[in-house]
This record gives C-alpha cells, sequence and structure tokens, in this order.
C-alpha cells in the first residue's frame, strides 16, 4: 500500500499549509515540537537511512483542529528496475495531559 490514510474529520495538506499551523505555549513541563520542524527533521533522518533508497513523496495531513499532524514519506530503490518502495510514517501531537 502506498499513501496516508485519514481519520474522519482530518485532511490533507501541504508541508506549506502545516507551517501556518500555531503551537500551544510552551509550560514548564511542556515544549511543543513544531510540526513543520518534526516533518522536516522526519525526513532529513529518513533520508540519511534509507542507503540506496531515493526520496520519492510526501502526504500531510491535520487533524480538525490542527493538534495532530500526520505524514507518510515514500522513498524509491535507486538502482531496481522493479518497484521497491519504503514507507516511513510519523505522527506529532500537541495534546497536553493535565497531571
Amino acid at each position: 500500500m502506498k499513501g496516508l490514510l485519514i481519520q474522519c474529520g482530518s485532511e490533507r495538506c501541504s508541508l506549506e499549509q502545516i507551517l501556518a499551523v500555531p503551537e500551544p505555549p510552551k509550560t514548564k513541563t511542556y515544549t511543543p515540537l513544531n510540526h513543520y520542524d518534526f516533518a522536516v527533521n522526519v525526513l532529513t533522518i529518513a533520508s540519511d537511512l534509507l542507503n540506496g533508497y531515493q526520496f520519492d513523496g510526501d502526504q500531510y495531513a491535520l487533524s480538525s483542529d490542527g493538534q495532530k499532524m500526520f505524514c507518510v514519506l515514500t522513498y524509491k530503490k535507486k538502482s531496481s528496475q522493479k518497484e521497491d518502495l519504503k514507507n516511513t510514517g510519523s505522527e506529532n501531537n500537541y495534546k497536553v495531559f493535565k497531571i
């Protein structure tokens, strides 16, 4: 399977649209990681780790309130005649749990 499955209420978006989502405020016990920064870091790390593969595409989605970001990155084998894909999925969540 290739692609991002999204839950009810979530919408597909671009990486640029993710940049527009505001972060929740920092607290004494919580420091949010911006969705955009998270996505770019995952892309960078995955590209470094998947030797022999080249980046082939990305798909993103945001929950209806923008508090959750989902992504799937696809990589294709560089030297293969057949379709050999690797997908990596990730999620970033701004939900703060009160203790």
